[in-house]
């Protein structure tokens, strides 16, 4: 015959240890997961190629693009927006990045191609987002 007892279950055995460490385990998670769409959000857009985009660019209108809306880096050939004097945004091709281009508090230029025109000179401050990827889907 065995015994019954009424006791409590002891809060230190080791079942119900790994059970609350994997209780915080999972909400740990979840917060990080959470924390990491909530940065994609913040970080990156969908944008639409505009119609009237030179095709040298590589780029067809329509086709949706992954935009990083706080670029640090550029490389020639990246895609970047940029807004205008006038307030107007529009697509434009890197064709030369200067070295200076990396010192924090640089005034340097970027050369940049777009519609049908000579390079031009773009300030770091006018561009708004630069190309990550063509989202195919």
């Amino acid at each position: 015959m065995t015994a019954t007892t009424d006791e409590a279950p002891n809060r230190t055995s080791p079942l119900v240890l790994q059970r609350r460490v994997l209780t915080w385990l999972r909400r740990a998670v979840m917060l990080a997961a959470l924390g990491g769409v909530g940065y994609i959000a913040l970080r990156f857009d969908s944008v639409v190629v505009p119609a009237g985009t030179d095709p040298e660019l590589g780029l067809a209108p329509g086709e949706r693009l992954v935009v990083d809306r706080h670029p640090r880096k550029f490389h020639i050939g990246d895609h970047v927006f940029h807004v205008d004097a006038d307030g107007g945004r529009g697509l434009l091709r890197i064709v030369e990045v200067p070295a200076a281009l990396d010192v924090a508090g640089s005034t340097a230029s970027l050369r940049a191609v777009g519609l049908a025109g000579p390079p031009r000179e773009l300030s770091r401050d006018a561009i708004v987002g630069r190309v990550v990827l063509v989202w195919p889907f």
